[in-house]
């Protein structure tokens, strides 16, 4: 036996392949039939335990065996048979370590979302689900232990990248994904793109929204890069441009990041790359204090060129010089009455900020954690 299972029977001759799991087993048994044991010889080659009401014969022995070419733990002898009162409430479940509590709630955790995602929902689940009183330091130590043996560590999965790759690629036809690692072999880019999201691209508006987000793991740095720079944007570029096709009137919409749109040059140069209204007012405001939000957020969506001029000038008259700025800027880059192609109606960040704000949680898993995450948000 490698895995601890609440709902098992014990028998004399099963096998454990360390000490340590042996005892959760028999930690199981006592919270999930209400009692508790005590023990009578623990080393490297026997361990008896018996039950801690005095004259009980429950008892049981176990022996380090040598089995092949490995040692595992037998159990020699088992009496089950209580003799005491077991269906009396105990106020003290010594064998209800954070340990075992980890196996009971476990399946009650995931990647994408958590059941029991607090201490306060881990100490009401284990009260009205097994009868036990646990403390909010225990359940909290139980949570966090069961969320590392789910996720893995964050070198773990760095390593674990290219295996993930291959195995999603292999059991998902269509899928493209792209992993590089640095002559050193050490992380730099991931890519994936989901054949759903690949052929129903074809019957969306074609307008492809580009943003970046952190990780706030270990590492703290749907394409993971290194860090934000000229190389790892350009490569992202040639990745998206693999999936994208030759639609026309495609639009890119971005912030002012100046290896964003560097990349977008380099890589798209036919297309047309315009801005977020949000990023490009923040920006506007460090020189323009007194710029009036509604009305260059209505100058950038109004449709009509004559509302454009009459907003523009409402404009100047808060912030002198802006027009100018602006047209340096390029109006067809930010304005909807000015583009050359259709921009729909997004104008802000909209659809970055959605994915971003529901995968917030998720950042703070490991890598091969937040891919998976990404890929079964999208998958709903």
């Amino acid at each position: 036996m490698s895995k601890v299972d609440s709902n098992f029977v014990l028998k004399v001759q099963d096998m454990f392949s360390t000490k340590s799991l042996f005892k959760q087993y028999v930690q199981a048994i006592a919270i999930r039939d209400n009692f508790q044991y005590v023990i009578v010889k623990s080393n490297k080659e026997v361990m008896i335990l018996q039950c801690a009401i005095e004259n009980c014969k429950w008892s049981l022995r176990a022996s380090c065996c040598i089995h092949g070419d490995r040692s595992l733990w037998v159990l020699t002898r088992f009496d089950s048979e209580h003799t005491c009162l077991v269906d009396v409430p105990l106020s003290d479940y010594r064998q209800a370590t954070f340990t075992v509590t980890k196996d009971l709630i476990k399946n009650k955790i995931s990647l994408a979302g958590f059941e029991l995602s607090t201490s306060k929902d881990i100490v009401h689940f284990i009260r009205a689900e097994h009868g036990l009183s646990i403390s909010y330091q225990k359940a909290w130590r139980a949570h966090e232990t069961a969320l590392d043996d789910i996720r893995g560590s964050p070198d773990d999965s760095y390593k674990m990248l290219p295996r993930f790759a291959y195995i999603l690629e292999l059991n998902n036809p269509g899928y493209v994904v792209e992993y590089k690692v640095d002559v050193d072999g050490r992380f730099l880019y991931f890519f994936m793109a989901l054949s759903a999201s690949i052929s129903g691209w074809q019957h969306c508006r074609p307008i492809i929204s580009i943003d970046g987000t952190s990780l706030k793991n270990k590492y703290g740095a749907f394409c993971v890069v290194d860090f934000e720079n000229d190389s790892s944007w350009t490569w992202f570029c040639n990745q998206l441009k693999r999936i994208i096709g030759g639609r026309n009137e495609v639009v890119i919409v971005s912030d002012r990041h100046k290896s964003i749109c560097k990349a977008i040059e380099v890589v798209f140069p036919n297309i047309l790359h315009c801005m977020y209204l949000v990023h490009l007012l923040r920006n506007l405001k460090l020189k323009y204090k007194r710029i009036m939000n509604t009305v260059f957020h209505a100058c950038g969506k109004t449709f009509s060129i004559v509302d454009f001029e009459h907003k523009m000038r409402l404009l100047e008259s808060s912030a002198f010089g802006i027009r100018e700025k602006l047209e340096s800027i390029g109006f067809a880059k930010w304005s909807r009455a000015y583009s050359p192609r259709r921009r729909y109606n997004i104008m802000t960040t909209s659809i970055s900020e959605s994915l971003n704000s529901a995968m917030l949680k998720a950042t703070e898993l490991p890598i091969c954690s937040i891919l998976k995450v990404l890929r079964m948000m999208l998958q709903r």
